[in-house]
């Protein structure tokens, strides 16, 4: 990740040839972020939910707790979808739960509970990112 954020500054520092900009994107989004992720370690183990079924409404309310914070964003006339596209979340919510796991601070399930939070963040910026896609190919729709 921080090699991928090194290369941005750097084209973003000389001007961006379109194709350096893609192959930058390319080699970041599909070789070093899910190295990063796979480095630190993070899982969801499914059988922790079924022994501590009460954290299935944690990971549900983390989720949508994230959601909701940047829908606050309409406040300031931001479209609810963009608002909804922006909650999407995997790095903070893996390195919490690398961190977590490693120092032994989290109950068996709170790892399972805050991946599953960032999951319900993930499918809800796709819904938002469909939805905004829908409008920008129908002009009618716009308004």
């Amino acid at each position: 990740m921080l090699a991928g954020f090194a290369c941005g500054l750097a084209v973003a520092g000389i001007g961006e040839p379109r194709r350096v900009a893609k192959q930058l994107f390319a080699i970041n989004d599909g070789f070093l972020a899910p190295l990063f992720f796979v480095w630190l370690g993070a899982r969801l183990n499914l059988r922790e939910f079924g022994e501590h079924p009460r954290l299935i409404a944690l990971g549900v309310a983390l989720g949508v707790g994230a959601v909701a914070a940047h829908l606050v964003t309409r406040v300031a006339g931001q479209p609810l979808a963009y608002g909804a596209l922006a909650a999407a979340q995997i790095g903070v919510p893996v390195a919490a739960v690398t961190v977590g796991t490693q120092l032994h601070v989290l109950v068996p399930g709170e790892s399972s509970a805050i991946m599953l939070g960032a999951l319900i963040t993930i499918g809800t910026a796709a819904l938002a990112s469909s939805r905004i896609a829908a409008r920008q190919r129908d002009p009618v729709r716009r308004s």
